[in-house]
């Protein structure tokens, strides 16, 4: 069983997920992000950057970006959707919308950060 130190964590390498989703989005227009979970050594984000090509040389602009973005960010509110609202909120993304439907299959709740 998790602690709440180790449970608050996870909250903060998943908002940090969040965040980086939102600086390269910022960045790169168009770029979709898939999953971006606490893990146990941080968080990871994935990205499907088109034909752009994002090295290690833009790791400064992200982080920031990021620390601009935060400065302005307010504290999450976690809410269930329906898998419909879901797809509404992320049509423009096909890895969400796939992520959307294997969690319908499952029976799994949906939840979104606002």
């Amino acid at each position: 069983m998790a602690n709440s130190s180790t449970t608050q964590l996870e909250q903060i390498r998943h908002t940090a997920a969040h965040l980086l989703a939102a600086a390269v989005k910022d960045l790169w227009p168009g770029t979709h992000n898939a999953i971006g979970p606490a893990i146990e050594d941080g968080f990871y984000q994935d990205f499907d950057f088109g034909e752009r090509v994002i090295s290690e040389q833009n790791f400064l602009k992200i982080e920031k970006r990021m620390k601009k973005i935060l400065t302005t960010w307010g504290p999450f509110e976690e809410r269930s959707v329906s898998a419909e609202e879901a797809r509404d909120m992320f049509a423009e993304n096909p890895y969400k919308l796939e992520l959307i439907e294997e969690f319908t299959e499952a029976g799994s709740n949906i939840t979104v950060n606002d």
